[in-house]
């Protein structure tokens, strides 16, 4: 860190350059939106957790709960449109369970063709 016997002296490049850590270090959110999406906890429990794995000594990134949010609104973006080019690309059987809103029936929870299985969450 650089102190005052030392801000004049900018020719040092360990402390410009652990300066410039310290100030823009980027925080990796992709192990909470595992967390989030694999393990079922909320944004602010990813967050606790990672924030408590590196209080213990964790080499881990610590990001807050509106980064986590955001990484795992952008995730599910990709899987949507990921979905959306494979259903635009092949014919699929749809399958229901069963449900009825009114007198119409909504939630489809398989696609199927001849070729590939894809098994939607509700």
């Amino acid at each position: 860190m650089v102190t005052k016997e030392t801000a004049g002296n900018e020719s040092d490049p360990e402390i410009v350059l652990e300066e410039y850590l310290n100030k823009h270090r980027y925080q990796s959110t992709k192990i909470a939106a595992k967390l989030v999406s694999k393990q079922s906890l909320s944004t602010r429990k990813a967050s606790g957790v990672l924030e408590s794995l590196a209080e213990e000594g964790v080499d881990v990134p610590t990001p807050s709960q509106s980064e986590v949010w955001r990484r795992v609104i952008r995730n599910a973006e990709q899987v949507k449109n990921r979905l959306k080019e494979i259903i635009s690309e092949e014919i699929f059987c749809l399958h229901f369970d069963g449900k009825r809103i009114g007198n119409k029936e909504y939630p489809v929870v398989c696609l199927t063709n001849p070729t590939r299985t894809l098994h939607l969450g509700l």
